[in-house]
């Protein structure tokens, strides 16, 4: 039996290893699909030496993926420096666009320089002008004021001094009337020393006294004196009115003779005077310098600008031509790789193929092998049935498997036979119990 199950489980695996066997060949092309092992073999081999020069060819294949990721990077950087080209545009032109604009400011302010000094000197000429002619208004109302004083006081003095000249004649009237009271027929007359006395004087109105007399005297001279004051103002009124005159004259200015026609013009001087300081004012608000300060500034940044521009726009400029390099360099590692493919797509798919290859080929020389092994073994374990089997008396290995009983009943044919023994001797023992050693006749078969 044992030799028989061998003979059945090496012929099982011998039927197994030759279906594996026509498997693993039906993969194969047909030049290779009836080669011995040996052929698979050898065939295996060419699949592995190619696969270790293509594997040679990876260094390739990383020179491409090299080139690929510095065209990557480079086309990144352009990028990068597209952005900021496309901002230094954008400030070149807010740049350029406030340019015109600090330009007219500039000149602006230049147009307001060279006029400041025109401007204020016309608006001080005008408050100048306006000052004098309020001045000269004032000077000629002092002047009309002190001429009419002037008048009065002239007038006042005469009076007095008539006043004063008309005392005095009364007084020396009353002098001549105590003299003529005083003298006597035949006495001399202390003033011409005549004798005779023919016209006595008498006095007619009230006696004057000295002290009258020198007061009118004082009064009258005192009026003088302030008519001689009242002159002098007037003097220096009508002095103030010439210098004031021929000064807005000389400057160009029309004076009216009317005080209100000229006091009018004073106020429109004044006025004038004003609005062209404002004007300087204004003009002076605009400061050249500092417009011309942020105008170089701003052409410095333009310039800077424009630097920067040409700048970035080389680097753009290399950077492209860097990828572009970089990529055709890796189009000329792909197409040395791809003549060395056989017409794989990719280094990696050859590979695959040719790995493929070599394990189909391997694999089919494997189970040609392994077939043999299971020949050889089903061959010797079928002499050994046949050994067995004539040893067994029987005629051959299938008249042995025709008499081979199953296992399972094999194991019950022996637990009937243990059963079987066990209950004869069971009787065995029973029968052997002296009580029944009893002769009987005949003797009963046991």
């Amino acid at each position: 039996t044992p030799a028989l199950e061998e003979a059945d489980r090496t012929a099982a695996a011998l039927a197994e290893a030759s279906h594996a066997e026509q498997q693993a060949r039906a993969g194969l092309p047909a030049a290779s699909a009836q080669a011995p092992a040996a052929g698979l073999r050898a065939a295996a081999r060419e699949h592995v030496t190619t696969s270790g020069r293509l594997e040679g060819l990876r260094s390739i294949q990383e020179q491409a993926a090299a080139e690929d990721r510095t065209v990557a990077a480079a086309r990144t950087a352009a990028a990068a420096f597209a952005v900021k080209i496309a901002s230094a545009e954008q400030d070149a032109a807010a740049q350029q666009e406030r340019r015109p604009v600090l330009s007219r400011q500039r000149d602006h302010g230049r147009e307001a320089a060279e006029r400041l000094p025109g401007v204020q000197a016309e608006a001080d000429r005008h408050q100048r002008a306006a000052a004098d002619m309020a001045a000269l208004v004032q000077a000629r109302t002092d002047a009309a004021r002190h001429s009419q004083a002037y008048i009065a006081a002239k007038i006042e003095h005469a009076e007095l001094v008539n006043d004063a000249a008309r005392l005095r004649m009364a007084r020396i009237d009353g002098m001549r009337a105590e003299l003529a009271a005083a003298l006597v027929d035949g006495a001399p007359c202390p003033v011409c020393g005549s004798l005779d006395h023919p016209e006595l004087c008498e006095l007619t109105g009230e006696r004057v006294t000295r002290e009258q007399e020198e007061a009118a005297d004082t009064e009258a001279a005192a009026a003088g004196e302030r008519a001689e004051t009242i002159g002098a103002r007037l003097g220096a009124a009508d002095v103030r009115v010439a210098d004031l005159t021929a000064r807005l004259e000389g400057a160009d200015f029309v004076v009216a003779a009317d005080l209100p026609t000229l006091a009018a013009e004073a106020a429109r001087l004044a006025s004038a005077g004003d609005q062209l300081q404002a004007e300087a004012e204004r003009l002076a608000a605009t400061r050249l310098p500092d417009l011309q300060t942020a105008l170089d500034d701003l052409d410095r940044d333009i310039a800077a600008v424009g630097l920067r521009l040409v700048e970035l726009t080389n680097q753009h400029r290399d950077e492209l031509r860097h990828a572009a390099a970089a990529e055709q360099r890796a189009v000329q590692h792909r197409g040395s790789l791809a003549a060395q493919l056989d017409g794989a797509p990719d280094l990696d798919t050859a590979l695959a193929r040719e790995r493929v290859a070599a394990d189909a080929l391997s694999a089919a020389a494997d189970a040609a092998d392994a077939t043999a092994r299971a020949q050889a073994d089903a061959d010797r374990a079928a002499d050994l049935a046949a050994k067995a089997a004539t040893e067994a008396g029987f005629a051959d290995p299938e008249t042995a498997r025709a008499a081979r009983r199953e296992a399972s009943w094999r194991a019950a044919a022996e637990r009937d036979i243990r059963e079987h023994q066990s209950s004869a001797k069971a009787i065995d023992d029973l029968l052997a119990d002296p009580g029944l050693d009893v002769p009987l006749d005949p003797p009963a078969d046991t």
